[in-house]
């Protein structure tokens, strides 16, 4: 089924959150098996060039941002994005480098790995390292790779599945292998997050999926005391013994997804008292806010993403529709949730479905389609112009 798109102003204004205002100011082609061009081997450098924007308000019809395509037309998900602008994403179950127009660089043949062994990556360092998962014969193992160490394996168990979901700038990876969850360094250097509160060690699991960027080694991600019961809780760590449980309302379910860098937010999907579907969430502090859906029939769940330092909140609502685009790509800015299709400078080409990662000076990652194709790709949003105070 292909769809045409046109964008509607969905907007979702949220009373009394306690979200801050403010601009933001910080930070396709030929597929290369063989490594890609790179500006080191006389290709073109890294497409990073950053002119002071305009400022615009943060309404429809805005126009704030024009879409950058990174896989042409092959579906694909984006990862993250390094501080030179090269996006890391997957293509068709293996990994890539983006580094400009036309230019994607195999992270197999960059790792010296065999075709299809990097099977994931979860996140990149201001050096350039990053971590994630590779395959190893039938299991996926943690690894983290830089030009000085190379890459290196950080499972610890062969017989157990383990993989990497966050890496700090002093070069702590976040891992998660065999129920337990901890912080490793290249030297294989271990430090285990504690136990939630009350925990059955038998039956105890912690999922720790991502860590500030500050140097505090905080994490946050999702625990249950006893698996048995079915309740999971979203936590933060910030290596004092125990896991400290984030605020969820009496719901059942919740997950901590990502930590703004400075360690000021927190975002994520939680269940309800009524419900036992998750809707995407918010903490600062001790408070949780709970963040509605857009306005779209047969919209059911969502998850916030991503968070950058001045509390702007990205992430994708869906549901099970069948009679159009079933999922929405959103972006919220203080106590407003704009639809990202409202925000493009291009909005009538494309359909956002997922935003996946924000950076401080406004970039977003993210999944979309293109007007009449079912093809969900990898997209980089560039910001026009700065928002408004």
């Amino acid at each position: 089924m292909s769809f045409r798109f046109s964008w509607v102003p969905l907007i979702l204004a949220l009373g009394g959150c306690f979200l801050d205002h403010g601009a933001t100011e910080r930070y396709g082609g030929a597929t290369e098996r063989d490594g890609g061009a790179t500006e080191r081997d006389g290709g073109p450098p890294p497409i990073d060039a950053h002119v002071e924007p305009d400022v615009c308000a943060f309404e429809p019809g805005a126009a704030i941002f024009d879409v950058e395509v990174l896989a042409d037309e092959l579906a694909s998900e984006p990862y993250d994005v390094d501080a030179a602008g090269r996006v890391y994403l997957g293509i068709l179950g293996d990994s890539y480098r983006w580094d400009g127009p036309g230019v994607l660089v195999s992270l197999d043949a960059l790792t010296g790995s065999p075709a299809g062994r990097i099977a994931r990556i979860a996140g990149v360092a201001p050096d350039g390292s990053f971590a994630g998962q590779m395959w190893q014969d039938e299991r996926t193992h943690a690894f983290v790779w830089s030009e000085a160490s190379g890459l290196v394996d950080l499972s610890e168990d062969d017989d157990e599945d383990s993989s990497a979901t966050a890496i700090a700038p002093n070069g702590t990876i976040v891992v998660n292998e065999a129920r337990r969850a901890s912080l490793r360094l290249a030297s294989r250097l271990t430090q285990l997050l504690g136990l939630p509160p009350d925990a059955n060690t038998r039956h105890a699991v912690v999922q720790a999926l991502d860590i500030v960027q500050n140097g505090t080694s905080t994490v946050v991600g999702t625990s249950t005391a006893d698996e048995t019961l079915g309740v999971w809780r979203a936590f933060v760590w910030t290596g004092a013994g125990e896991l400290r449980l984030l605020p969820n309302d009496g719901a059942l379910r919740s997950r901590a997804l990502a930590i703004s860098d400075d360690g000021a937010f927190i975002v994520g999907t939680a269940s309800s008292l009524t419900s036992d579907a998750m809707t995407p969430v918010v903490w600062r502090g001790e408070l949780i806010a709970r963040i509605p859906l857009l306005p779209v029939p047969e919209l059911a769940w969502g998850a916030a993403t991503d968070v950058n330092d001045h509390g702007v909140i990205v992430g994708g609502d869906t549901g099970p529709s069948v009679t159009g685009p079933n999922a929405y790509g959103w972006m919220m800015v203080g106590d407003r949730k704009l639809a990202i299709d409202a925000l493009l400078a291009d909005g009538a080409a494309w359909h956002v479905t997922r935003a996946v990662r924000v950076t401080e000076d406004l970039r977003v990652l993210a999944v979309a389609q293109r007007e009449g194709s079912e093809v969900r790709e990898a997209v980089m949003l560039r910001p026009r112009c700065a928002l408004a105070e």
